[in-house]
């Protein structure tokens, strides 16, 4: 497995390997769900303005299948200060690895943020 040679990417291949394997190092300090009880939590909080879900995919992923009421952020878009502190969020992507960078990302300035392990693809599955 190739790994970056400095701090910025060379390419694409590069990026995501060393996304990868960063998120293996964090994977034990975010907070995730399962799919199965990250819907629970959907449907729970369905009606809770302090409850939102993020999609951090790309928008022709959205165009194809989406969470119903969620709101779209992509990762490479991602802007801290539109999430509240006071305001959960679920987080999700196609298979939960964006989701996992995006999630950490809000953990470290403070948001409330869970991440929908396996995804959209796990979601759709399920549903």
């Amino acid at each position: 497995m190739k790994k970056c040679s400095s701090s910025h990417a060379n390419s694409i291949t590069d990026l995501n390997i060393f996304l990868f394997n960063f998120n293996i190092i964090i994977s034990e300090t975010i907070m995730s769900a399962p799919a199965r009880e990250a819907i629970k939590l959907m449907a729970q909080n369905i009606a809770n303005p302090k409850f939102k879900i993020i999609d951090v995919r790309t928008l022709s992923e959205r165009k194809a299948l989406s969470i119903p009421n969620s709101e779209h952020m992509p990762l490479d878009q991602l802007n801290l200060q539109a999430f509240n502190k006071e305001t959960t969020y679920l987080i999700y992507c196609r298979s939960g690895v964006r989701s996992m960078t995006a999630t950490n990302a809000l953990k470290q300035h403070g948001i409330n943020a869970i991440n929908m392990e396996g995804g959209i693809l796990e979601w759709d599955r399920l549903r």
